[in-house]
C-alpha cells in the first residue's frame, strides 16, 4: 500500500482540507462483516444456490412418487343437414351436439435403472457443494471486508500523523521567526520552515482525500450510501507472538472453506456423471386412469358414459442419435476439470499458507523495529530541535529530523497494516481466527 501521496492542485485544497461530516457513520470490523455478508452479490448468490440445490433433490425425491394429473374439456359441434319434419311437425335443417369429459389418471416409474439413485446421489452432492460454496463465499467476503476495513482505518490514522506532522512543522516555522526576530537566523530558515509546512499541509490534504475514497469503498462494501468510519479496537492492536505454522497448515487442509468447497464441487461432478449414464437403463411403468364423459345432442337427451385403465409401460431407448454419449462426455469433462481444480486449490493453499506467514511474521517483526524507530526518530527531532534553538545545529538538521520521524511513523502504519492483512488473509484459508 502506497501512503506517499502526490500533491493535488492548489484549487482543491480548501475543499479536500475540509473535516469530516459529523453525521459520519462508523462501524465495527463485526459489524461491517455482518452488512457486507447481507449485501454482497456473492453471497447472495451463494445462498440462492443453496435454495437451487434443495429445489433439486426434492425433485430427486419427487422421482420416487407417482405423478397425478386432472384434466378436463368441453366442446359443442354444429353439422347442418338436409330439411326435413321431424315427428312434431318442427321443420329442421340442422343438428348441434355438446360433449364433455373429465378425468384423474396417476404414473409411477416402477424401474429406471440408475437414473433415480443417480439423480438423488447428485442433488446430495449439490447441496453440499452449495453449503461449502456459501461458507466459501462468506469467509471471502469477510476477508474483503476487513481489507477495506483495515484500510480505511490505516488511512484514519495516517490522517492524524500527518496532522501531527503538521502541528510539528507549525511550531518549528514559528520558532526560526522568532529567531529571525532577534537576529539569531537567517531568512533562508523561515523559508525552509514555511516550505516544510507547506509540504506537510499537502500531505494531510492528500490523506484526506484518501481517506474519503477508503471510507466510501468501504460504504459500498457494506451497503450504505456515503463515506463510513472504520471503529478502532484495541485487538487491531495486540500482535501475536508466534503462531505454529504446522497446525496452521494442518487446519488449512482440513477446514478451508476453499478446499471443501473444491471437493464439494468434485464430488458433485462425479454423480452428475454418474446420472448421465442412467440414460442406458430402461424404465418401467405403471399408470392408471378413471375417466367420464358425456353428450347432448338434440332431442336425444344425455348420455353419460365412465372408463377406467391401467396400464404397464417399458421404455428403453437404444439410440437417439448419439445425445447420449454427448451428455456423457461433457459430463467426463466437467469432472475431470473439476478434479484438477480440487487439487490446484489444495496446491494454492500450501503455497499462500507459505506466503501468509511469512508476511505475518515479517510484519510482526517489522512493527516491533518501527516503534523502535519512532521512538528513536522523537528523540533525535527534540534534541537537534534543542541544538537549533541554542544555535549548534541548523534548520537543515530539524528538517531531517522531521522527515525522518514522519517516515517512521508511516511506517508503523504500514507494518501494522500488513500484519492485520496478513492476518486475515490466514484466518481466511482456515476458516477460523486466528
Amino acid at each position: 500500500m502506497t501512503y506517499r501521496r502526490s500533491l493535488l492542485a492548489p484549487a482543491l485544497l480548501a475543499l479536500l482540507a475540509a473535516p469530516a461530516s459529523a453525521q459520519q457513520r462508523t462501524v465495527s470490523l463485526s459489524d461491517a462483516i455482518a452488512m457486507a455478508q447481507r449485501v454482497q452479490p456473492t453471497t447472495v448468490q451463494a445462498e440462492g444456490a443453496i435454495r437451487s440445490a434443495d429445489a433439486q433433490r426434492l425433485a430427486a425425491y419427487g422421482e420416487f412418487t407417482p405423478t397425478i394429473s386432472y384434466s378436463a374439456s368441453a366442446s359443442t359441434s354444429f353439422t347442418g343437414l338436409p330439411a326435413h319434419t321431424d315427428p312434431n311437425g318442427q321443420v329442421t335443417n340442422s343438428s348441434t351436439s355438446n360433449t364433455f369429459s373429465n378425468g384423474l389418471s396417476a404414473s409411477i416409474d416402477l424401474f429406471t435403472g440408475l437414473r433415480r439413485g443417480a439423480d438423488l446421489a447428485a442433488a446430495g452432492a449439490s447441496q453440499l457443494a452449495a453449503d461449502a460454496g456459501l461458507v466459501n463465499a462468506r469467509y471471502q467476503v469477510a476477508l474483503t471486508t476487513t481489507q477495506s476495513f483495515i484500510t480505511a482505518l490505516t488511512q484514519d490514522q495516517l490522517v492524524t500523523v500527518d496532522s501531527e506532522a503538521v502541528d510539528r512543522a507549525t511550531a518549528q516555522l514559528q520558532v526560526a521567526t522568532n529567531k529571525l526576530h532577534v537576529g539569531a537566523a537567517t531568512r533562508s530558515d523561515s523559508l525552509t520552515a514555511l516550505v516544510a509546512l507547506g509540504t506537510a499541509r499537502l500531505n494531510l490534504i492528500n490523506a484526506r482525500a484518501q481517506l474519503a475514497a477508503a471510507q466510501a469503498a468501504l460504504g459500498r462494501l457494506i451497503g450504505i450510501a456515503g463515506q463510513v468510519a472504520a471503529q478502532d479496537d484495541p485487538s487491531f492492536h495486540h500482535v501475536v507472538e508466534s503462531i505454529d505454522t504446522a497446525q496452521i497448515r494442518n487446519d488449512a487442509a482440513a477446514q478451508s472453506p476453499q478446499v471443501q468447497s473444491a471437493d464439494a464441487n468434485a464430488a458433485a461432478a462425479h454423480a452428475s456423471l454418474r446420472a448421465s449414464r442412467s440414460a442406458y437403463s430402461p424404465t418401467l411403468s405403471l399408470g392408471a386412469g378413471l375417466n367420464w364423459g358425456g353428450s347432448f345432442q338434440g332431442s336425444s337427451g344425455l348420455n353419460t358414459f365412465p372408463s377406467r385403465n391401467l396400464r404397464l409401460s417399458l421404455n428403453w431407448p437404444l439410440f437417439n442419435g448419439f445425445a447420449r454419449e454427448r451428455t456423457i462426455t461433457q459430463q467426463e469433462v466437467a469432472a475431470e476439470g473439476a478434479d484438477a481444480t480440487a487439487q490446484d486449490t489444495r496446491r494454492q493453499l500450501d503455497a499462500n499458507v507459505t506466503q501468509y506467514v511469512a508476511q505475518l511474521d515479517a510484519a510482526r517483526q517489522n512493527i516491533s523495529i518501527s516503534e523502535t524507530s519512532v521512538a528513536s526518530a522523537q528523540e533525535a527531532l527534540r534534541v537537534v530541535q534543542d541544538r537549533y534553538r541554542a544555535g549548534a545545529a541548523t534548520i537543515v538538521d530539524v528538517q531531517v529530523a522531521q522527515d525522518a520521524l514522519n517516515a517512521a511513523e508511516v511506517n508503523v502504519l504500514q507494518a501494522r497494516f500488513s500484519y492485520l492483512t496478513a492476518k486475515a488473509q490466514i484466518e481466511a484459508l482456515i476458516g477460523r481466527p486466528l
